[in-house]
């Protein structure tokens, strides 16, 4: 029997999915499901369920699976990659969340950041790469500590693969990978390792939070009722840097991801280096880190959402798009060869060429399949074999 598949948990704000690769790196089954987001407009509060990420990510796993008609002994392992940020708290005793997932989008801590970024976000950034913003995982973490006024001696924090892969896996292990700890604040890039500077900055106590391990390396095995047998871990990391592994892979060291945000990533190699304009992060090879440069550009999924339900062109918004990200890409340096678009806006018909147009002196790509996120999880468990 081949043991030659690779089963890939993609989470994201909006929706969930499961898909199984083959080893040519096509898709043969998939399972997509929606969650719901809760949002206050005016505290720019935006929260989720955790039970409803657990329950959901175990529906579209078994889907998937059941769909394949296939016994779980043909999977080489499951991959995880997750919606960045988002930060889960519960309670390691019970098991239960003690305050809904504080989403990336969630602005209720703003001023909070803006205060303490006047003295200290010079220091923050030398450290993590990142600026003080309620984006972040820290001041969401820092602001449960301060409202919820229980006995928190069992809290546990953690980004959504933290939440995920304790509430699924053997022993229910509490763990990260460098990529999802990269964007917390928490994190120092450099020594890759909790901050103390930065834990005491936040009041964060060090016992909640998880240990980090490489993206590509065992997590643990999920427990055998998921999917009726076991399944090794072996690949964790978060949605942009999972993409950035697929357009390595593709012969690209930048990629373009248009989905729910357009982001663009940039590798930068071994030395950490800090660019006005663009966040410095980590991003995983086949045996270590690597850093990069990468930029949040806009969220247009939303009204391209709108424009496809009331049938109307996508033309206007595209270009506006694209022209967007081709200012961000001149800013890079030096200005990329090669471009890799993935992400599901980059099947609207005139996107490619529009970007082209954009930045004609720069080579763009389409990613196939255009779901690079969970194909750089599925190349890291290929990978690994």
């Amino acid at each position: 029997m081949a043991k030659d598949l690779a089963l890939v948990l993609d989470v994201g704000t909006t929706s969930i999915k499961a898909l199984v690769f083959d080893p040519e790196r096509q898709v043969v089954a998939k399972s997509y499901r929606t969650i719901s987001k809760h949002i206050s407009l005016g505290g720019g509060i935006v929260e989720q369920d955790p039970k409803e990420i657990l329950n959901t990510a175990q529906t579209v796993l078994r889907e998937t699976v059941r769909d394949t008609g296939l016994s779980i002994d043909n999977y080489l392992g499951l991959g995880l990659t997750n919606q960045r940020e988002t930060t889960v708290v519960w309670d390691g005793h019970t098991g239960k969340p003690v305050y809904p997932a504080i989403v990336w989008e969630d602005r209720r801590t703003k001023s909070r950041c803006e205060t303490l970024a006047k003295t200290h976000g010079q220091l923050v950034r030398e450290h993590t790469g990142l600026p003080i913003d309620s984006y972040f995982s820290a001041s969401k973490i820092n602001w449960i500590l301060n409202h919820i006024r229980t006995d928190n001696t069992n809290w546990l924090a953690g980004t959504v693969d933290t939440w995920l892969m304790w509430n699924l896996l053997d022993s229910q292990p509490h763990l990260t990978d460098f990529t999802n700890a990269s964007r917390t604040l928490l994190f120092n890039i450099k020594t890759k390792t909790w901050d103390e500077i930065l834990l005491e900055l936040w009041q964060v106590p060090a016992r909640l939070l998880p240990k980090v391990q490489h993206s590509l390396s065992l997590f643990g095995h999920l427990r055998p009722e998921v999917l009726g047998s076991t399944l090794p871990v072996v690949a964790v990391c978060g949605d942009q840097q999972a993409s950035m592994y697929a357009a390595k892979q593709a012969g690209a060291s930048t990629k373009v991801t248009y989905g729910t945000g357009t982001f663009v990533m940039a590798e930068l190699g071994e030395e950490f280096k800090l660019q006005d304009g663009f966040f410095t992060t980590l991003t995983p090879t086949k045996t270590g880190f690597i850093y990069a440069h990468e930029a949040k550009i806009g969220a247009y999924a939303q009204r391209i959402d709108e424009l496809l339900i009331r049938g109307k062109s996508l033309d206007q918004v595209v270009r506006e798009m694209t022209q967007a990200t081709g200012q961000k890409l001149e800013q890079l340096s030096p200005t990329p060869n090669k471009i890799i678009l993935d992400g599901g806006i980059t099947q609207a018909l005139t996107l490619l060429s529009a970007q082209q147009a954009a930045n004609p002196n720069i080579q763009f790509v389409l990613q196939q399949p255009f779901d690079g996120t969970a194909l750089g999880i599925a190349e890291m468990i290929f990978n690994q074999k």
